[in-house]
């Protein structure tokens, strides 16, 4: 199952994701987060995640922030972790790495590895992008780090 484009909110255990600053970070009053699939992709994972302001998330020298230019994610399903449970990773323009399942994540791959959200140990510290970890179980599991709740805002 995939979200549909629109307005959302995004927790970490009992924390929001929040954008001040310029800065993607864990903690602080909750932010709405845009939701929308680039026009040139036909991947219903695939969207461009906006803050308050329009500015793109992107994954910046290894932590989130926000950025004029366009940075693609792919939203996975992590169903065995909970209700509204998602993995973000980063879309790479030179290889786009498929899930089995029906798992959501956003990532990115670099030398052949996927990058994304990761939650910071502490609140108030930025969100970081970095390399994913999958359990070999079936179905697959996360670390508990890298599952982030994203529920639709009325």
């Amino acid at each position: 199952m995939s979200i549909e484009p629109g307005k959302y909110i995004i927790r970490y255990d009992d924390n929001n994701v929040s954008g001040y600053d310029g800065k993607v970070v864990l903690g602080g009053p909750p932010s709405i987060w845009v939701f929308d699939r680039p026009g040139d992709s036909d991947d219903r994972r695939e969207y461009i995640i906006t803050d308050q302001d329009g500015d793109s998330v992107a994954n910046i020298d290894g932590k989130l922030e926000s950025s004029s230019d366009t940075t693609k994610w792919i939203v996975e399903r992590a169903e065995v972790q909970g209700d509204n449970s998602y993995m973000q990773m980063l879309v790479s323009s030179w290889l786009k790495l498929e899930l089995e399942g029906s798992f959501h994540s956003i990532r990115s791959s670099v030398y052949g590895s996927p990058l994304g959200w990761v939650a910071p140990e502490n609140p108030d510290e930025q969100i970081l992008c970095r390399v994913l970890i999958m359990f070999p179980s079936y179905p697959p599991r996360y670390p508990p780090n890298e599952v982030f709740e994203i529920v639709k805002d009325d």
